[in-house]
């Protein structure tokens, strides 16, 4: 018996040796299971090893996605030493945070005012770093970038300065709807009549 509970089979007929590659570069994993085994158990195995809890990784072989727990791996067609993909780019942890963007949380935090003196100056600090700061990625604009504001009426950098890069809340459709409904007017009456021939 291993230390997990699981019992390993002796090197022979009755057992199999599967490797589990990284898509990721990491080492592969070799693991050595009853032929008989169930998926489970495969599960656990590389779950032990590479610290990630069953339900958020997700284990490949030929193109197909070992899910069925119960059942033995070699429903799937594992028989005999073959690789499986264990898929970590479908973990669905949350991504890990920059340096550059934990900074920027830290910079937004504050702790919340106790008077009206306190809120003014919050609301300057805020109303500052809008004029000088891109509202998505916080990056510092220069001067130009400043002054070239968006139809929502904010500031933002190169990357962002497109209404579909920073979510723009303007309808644009509508404004274009407005303006040719104002240039281009109905004419009352249907226009000028024809005379009728009688």
């Amino acid at each position: 018996m291993d230390p997990g509970g699981i019992s390993l089979p002796p090197n022979g007929e009755d057992s199999v040796t599967i490797t589990v590659k990284s898509p990721m570069g990491g080492p592969d994993l070799l693991f050595q299971l009853w032929k008989d085994a169930k998926v489970a158990e495969l599960k656990t195995n590389v779950s032990e090893k590479i610290g990630v809890i069953t339900e958020k990784f997700a284990l490949m072989h030929k193109a197909i996605e070992l899910k069925e727990d119960e059942w033995p791996i070699a429903q799937y067609g594992i028989t005999d030493e073959k690789p499986i993909t264990e898929k970590e780019l479908r973990l669905y942890f949350p991504c890990a945070e920059t340096e550059a963007e934990l900074e920027i949380v830290r910079h937004d935090l504050y702790l919340a005012p106790q008077n009206m003196q306190q809120v003014n100056e919050v609301r300057a600090k805020f109303d500052l770093m809008a004029r000088v700061r891109c509202k998505i990625c916080s990056k510092k604009l220069q001067l130009r970038e400043q002054e070239q504001k968006c139809a929502c009426e904010r500031a933002f950098c190169v990357k962002h300065r497109q209404p579909e890069s920073h979510h723009c809340p303007v309808d644009f459709k509508n404004q274009g709807r407005v303006k040719i409904h104002k240039e281009n007017p109905k004419i009352c009456g249907g226009g000028a009549h024809k005379g009728k021939v009688e």
